[in-house]
């Protein structure tokens, strides 16, 4: 029987699924990838220190989006913080005490 081999890039929940899904099955040979580090940092589990987390070279790949017109031609600073499953703690630190989105 011929193996596919399948790499999935990032190891958030919405590429961990597939991942897992697809590893269910013999005739996959899955490779899951994420860049980062476990997020045992403090700052990333707290509101107010998400504000540090955004302009510190060390824990953000400082991603900026290409100018278009949709954005008067700026480029705007998208926040990926440098840990495992990056996305869940960034929206642990979105959400307020009364669970609604900030």
């Amino acid at each position: 029987m011929k193996a596919n081999y399948i790499i999935i890039i990032g190891g958030e929940l919405a590429d961990c699924i597939p991942a897992a899904r697809l590893s269910e099955n013999s005739k996959y040979h899955v490779a899951l990838i994420e860049a980062g580090e476990n997020d045992i940092k403090p700052l990333i589990h707290i509101p107010a220190g998400y504000i540090k987390t955004v302009v510190n070279p060390a824990m953000n790949w400082m991603f900026r989006n290409e100018a278009a017109d949709g954005v008067n031609k700026r480029r705007i600073d998208m926040a990926q913080i440098k840990v495992l499953g990056a996305v869940q703690p960034l929206m642990q630190c979105s959400v307020s005490a009364d669970g609604q989105l900030v």
